[in-house]
């Protein structure tokens, strides 16, 4: 998305916000806003649209904030960071700085382990930049939805796995995350193979991943089964939330929720039901104005707060 169409974006998005009836009729709040966001900074510097990141709340403050990583979703095979602008707004307007980034495709743009070591490299990033940009280093989350939820989970194991790290090739950054933010995360990778024959947006991404051979590795899906590849106690103090008509990912959610559960492992499961709204897979970052979202990005600002005090 171009810097003109994405100001677009943001200016709707922020006119709804504030009541403003028409884009002609922007605010001084609007443009303060604005003017907060950097697009498509690079994070590897090779012109590859996938090693591009978005900074939200970092031009205006002249003092650390706590830091967001945001990771999309896409099933894996789609998605970018822009769907993630307002829920990215939203952080930023509860006072954290956020760094929203983008990472290859499978088996499009490459395979699950460059997706992987695109990602780390954006951590690296941050850590880079952190006096630049003002991003506290004692205080990073990592939120995530749907397979970017996923992602973020296997960065919690690889960030508790030395065997994760020497496979994927990577080593950590100098912070250590103090939560994880999660929206109906995708959990369950092995599954996906089962789904390829059914219908519905998981068993499309299903087919488009075996037929592009992303799961003929079978080491490498070893090393990304979150229920095998590390203890279970890796995932301490996670948080996650769903919604009872997610029919994409709720399965692979409750099925987490259930194992975390039964091991013994300290985490936090929030469900919502409607109030009135279709509350569909990722309702909260793809229709933030519902009153059910409000309350699910308060409760993700909320989780974060709480680790803070």
């Amino acid at each position: 998305m171009k810097q003109a169409s994405k100001l677009l974006v943001i200016s709707s998005i922020l006119a709804l916000c504030l009541g403003v009836s028409s884009l002609g009729a922007e605010t001084e709040a609007e443009t303060e806003k604005e003017a907060d966001i950097l697009f498509d900074v690079p994070f590897v510097d090779d012109g590859e649209d996938y090693h591009l990141l978005d900074l939200f709340g970092t031009r205006s403050s002249e003092e650390k904030l706590p830091t967001v990583i945001e990771v999309h979703g896409g099933g894996f095979i789609g998605g970018n960071k822009d769907s993630n602008i307002d829920h990215c707004l939203f952080y930023a307007e509860n006072g954290f700085s956020v760094v929203s980034v983008d990472y290859r495709t499978v088996p499009k743009e490459g395979d699950f382990k460059g997706a992987v070591q695109d990602l780390f490299a954006a951590y690296h990033w941050v850590s880079d930049h952190a006096d630049e940009y003002h991003f506290d280093l004692e205080h990073v989350f990592f939120s995530g939805d749907s397979a970017g939820g996923y992602y973020c989970l296997l960065t919690d194991a690889i960030w508790h796995s030395e065997e994760l790290r020497d496979y994927f090739g990577l080593t950590l950054p100098p912070y250590t995350p103090l939560g994880y933010a999660l929206t109906a995360p995708a959990t369950d990778m092995l599954a996906n193979k089962d789904k390829a024959d059914g219908e519905g947006p998981d068993a499309h991404v299903a087919k488009v991943l075996l037929e592009g051979g992303a799961f003929e590795d079978e080491e490498l899906m070893e090393h990304m089964d979150l229920y095998t590849a590390v203890e279970p106690e890796a995932f301490a103090g996670i948080y996650m939330l769903s919604s009872t008509e997610d029919t994409t990912t709720r399965e692979d959610t409750l099925k987490f929720d259930q194992y975390l559960t039964e091991e013994g492992v300290d985490h936090t499961f929030v469900d919502y039901e409607s109030e009135g709204s279709r509350l569909i897979h990722v309702f909260n970052i793809s229709n933030p104005e519902y009153p059910e979202s409000l309350k699910a990005n308060q409760g993700l600002v909320d989780y974060m707060r709480s680790l803070m005090e």
